[in-house]
């Protein structure tokens, strides 16, 4: 439920439509752009970056059915240079499931 971006959020670059993998980069600057495609029972989600330091909650977002619907690009923050880093990524699901993706 997520669009291919074709233009890099960071440079402008051309982005290439995504082909088997989900997670690609930018060939200009290397940012990372991913894909998920879910089911409309996931909806809302809500993002969360928990710092590795002090385990707060560093960032998050809620993700609306009608934003994925519209092909919703997020731009998640990084927190290399911050003393929150590495940040752990966690996703909450509408329908009660919860994604952890470890310190990035």
């Amino acid at each position: 439920m997520a669009a291919d971006p074709t233009n890099c959020l960071s440079c402008g670059a051309a982005i290439p439509a995504l082909q088997h993998e989900r997670v690609q980069r930018c060939p200009n600057c290397g940012t990372p752009y991913a894909r998920h495609d879910l089911s409309p029972e996931k909806f809302p989600l809500k993002i969360k970056l928990i710092s590795g330091t002090t385990g707060e909650v560093v960032w998050s977002r809620v993700v609306t059915i009608n934003e994925a619907r519209e092909l919703a690009k997020v731009e998640i923050p990084s927190f290399v240079a911050s003393r929150h880093y590495p940040v752990r990524a966690e996703i909450e699901y509408a329908d009660g499931t919860t994604e952890d993706r470890g310190a990035q």
